[in-house]
């Protein structure tokens, strides 16, 4: 099916891309043939997304959802040339929502919304209080 086969090539365009950045990790920009890979698989990887989500959408089913993101995902590529797009990269936030969520959801057991929301906060800031404390401050006896 046509559809597999862009999925397919999507797929190997991104890895494409993550292998260009990984090779350039902590430089400040792409050499001129980097960039110009870069910049061929990230627009071959946003059409096959855009072509996607044109099949899925009339449907209903979100799974190729393409946003404004793709649109500064390609003015970066262009511009890898003059700076690394990893180096403005942040995951960071993605990796705080997967802990808050494992927090609510230990919070949320007993409680109505809004004491499970008190007691997740109360957890938060000892959590935060605790990693700023230096370490031998802790475990004093």
């Amino acid at each position: 099916i046509l559809e597999h086969r862009w999925i397919r090539s999507a797929l190997q365009a991104s890895v494409a891309i993550e292998d260009i950045l990984e090779a350039h990790r902590g430089e400040f920009v792409l050499d001129t043939r980097s960039a110009r890979n870069y910049v061929q698989h990230m627009f071959s990887l946003m059409s096959l997304v855009t072509a996607l989500g044109r099949v899925y959408h009339p449907h209903e089913v979100l799974i190729f959802h393409y946003t404004i993101k793709c649109h500064y995902l390609l003015h970066s590529a262009l511009m890898a040339h003059y700076l690394n797009p990893s180096l403005g990269w942040n995951y960071s936030g993605e990796d705080y929502m997967q802990k808050a969520k494992v927090l609510l959801q230990s919070c949320q057991k007993g409680n109505n919304p809004n004491r499970a929301l008190a007691k997740a906060m109360t957890k938060y800031c000892y959590g935060l209080a605790f990693r700023m404390m230096k370490r031998e401050h802790i475990w004093k006896s």
